[in-house]
């Protein structure tokens, strides 16, 4: 197999395992109380990438998921197992794509969760804004 495709799978693994660890800390409601005490739902996608960072320097598969589980509050998470397996058989890999892609499978993950960056209200005013931005423009471009 060659070096690219193995990496695409164990990044595809490891964005399978934190996007269980994600949706299973949202339905216990852990995830819940982070997203109220930060102002933004991207301050809480920082917060999960620093408990990722912490959680990526142990030196085994299991104990890094063990780790990330616990700072989310997760005791038992129920997670893909033939992905955990995946990322035993080629351990070394995969530590080192964690350890170097961390923000980029937080991202991932989340997305795949279904964990929204914007708040529905921010992506709304935007919109406002936006067209009535462009409207200003129009105006401009027609009086020339």
């Amino acid at each position: 197999m060659p070096r690219n495709e193995l990496e695409q799978q164990l990044e595809k693994a490891w964005i399978r395992i934190i996007a269980a660890c994600i949706k299973d800390a949202d339905r216990k409601g852990s995830l819940g109380k982070v997203i109220k005490s930060r102002r933004s739902r991207k301050e809480a996608l920082d917060w999960l990438e620093h408990r990722l960072e912490f959680s990526k320097t142990e030196p085994t598969i299991p104990r890094v998921i063990q780790r990330f589980a616990n700072k989310l509050s997760l005791q038992a998470p129920d997670l893909p197992l033939s992905d955990i397996d995946f990322l035993r058989e080629h351990e070394d890999e995969a530590l080192d794509i964690l350890r170097d892609n961390c923000k980029l499978l937080v991202l991932y993950s989340a997305a795949e969760a279904g964990f929204s960056t914007e708040s529905k209200s921010k992506s709304k005013s935007k919109t406002k804004k936006e067209g009535g931005n462009q409207k200003c423009l129009d105006l401009i471009i027609s009086k020339e």
